[in-house]
């Protein structure tokens, strides 16, 4: 969505407001919704290879072949995100919960260097809570996590928390308090 105002930059020098939602994923900005989008038909590890960065054009694919370090990549997101029992499962066979972690983990094997994450907890058991709030915050120090959710006890292990107020109410859209959760 465009915005009505403002900049928007990655780092110092991209633009985003100029960028398509391809070349900002080039850039290293990986994005999750709030409903999971997974392949169902597709195992979790067909799922997590088809998201991973590199070239895909037509000659490409027709001669790919899953080299040793992204095979080792895979493998080190699959236990990243708890999945390594359903790794052959298809993904249309995961709870929800699992759904959730696994797009989390294709966004993983794309590398990005700042993740967004839109209320990944939504639908999801107290179990699943936790073990969401356990996987995002283990991601800390390895990239940028930017997390919007509407459940306060899943952002109690935030670094830092942001409260946005809602609609377009007197604080609608803007910073109402910030610091530790």
């Amino acid at each position: 969505t465009q915005p009505d105002e403002g900049v928007v930059y990655f780092g110092q020098t991209h633009n985003l407001l100029n960028k398509s939602e391809a070349e900002i994923a080039e850039l290293g900005v990986g994005r999750k919704f709030q409903k999971p989008t997974v392949f169902e038909a597709l195992t979790v590890f067909e799922n997590l290879e088809l998201a991973l960065r590199m070239d895909k054009g037509i000659v490409a694919n027709l001669f790919y072949t899953l080299r040793s370090d992204q095979a080792d990549l895979i493998a080190s997101v699959i236990d990243t995100i708890g999945l390594r029992a359903q790794i052959f499962q298809q993904a249309g066979a995961l709870s929800h919960g699992e759904k959730q972690w696994l797009e989390i983990g294709m966004l993983l094997v794309s590398e990005p260097r700042l993740l967004l994450v839109d209320e990944p907890v939504a639908g999801m058991t107290a179990q699943e809570t936790e073990s969401t709030a356990e996987l995002l915050t283990g991601l800390a120090g390895k990239r940028t996590v930017i997390v919007v959710e509407h459940d306060t006890a899943t952002i109690e292990e935030a670094d830092e928390v942001i409260d946005i107020g809602p609609g377009a109410g007197e604080h609608g859209g803007k910073v109402v308090a910030q610091g530790s959760p």
